[in-house]
């Protein structure tokens, strides 16, 4: 599992999603998927790159659906669900559903309890190639 500590070295949107790809076994040669996410990029509603993690969403029934790319270390991928949570309520996005690779989902875990304490929820869900989240994004804020 590769990882690229965004503290150290910031890499591009595309060098994020090489990673990723790496990750979950396409080859070097990936440049039709690669080419496809950005293009998923260009069309979505929103899209931030926090770190070396990508957050991009679009609008569908009054939910943001959308997809997480991590090649960041896993202390700095909570960080950025921090400040992409924080992001949300700024949009006031209520509902934010989600896929990303399975390498993510200890971290996700992680954030589920630091929101424990507040009126938003995330629920994830394991599934054999990726996790599925579900995050009902409250009013108050982390307080972390």
């Amino acid at each position: 599992m590769r990882v690229v500590d965004s503290n150290i070295t910031q890499l591009s949107q595309e060098e994020v999603l090489y990673v990723v790809g790496e990750n979950i076994g396409f080859t070097k040669d990936c440049v039709v998927e690669i080419a496809e996410a950005l293009e998923a990029i260009d069309r979505s509603d929103d899209f931030v790159q926090l770190g070396n993690t990508l957050f991009i969403y679009s609008m569908l029934n009054d939910r943001a659906s959308g997809q997480v790319f991590n090649a960041d270390t896993g202390r700095n991928f909570i960080n950025n669900c921090k400040n992409y949570f924080a992001r949300l309520q700024q949009k006031g996005v209520q509902e934010f559903e989600a896929t990303a690779d399975c390498s993510i989902s200890k971290c996700l875990k992680i954030f589920q309890r630091l929101l424990s304490n507040t009126d938003s929820n995330l629920r994830t869900f394991d599934m054999p190639n990726k996790s599925f989240m579900l995050l009902q994004v409250g009013k108050e804020g982390l307080g972390v």
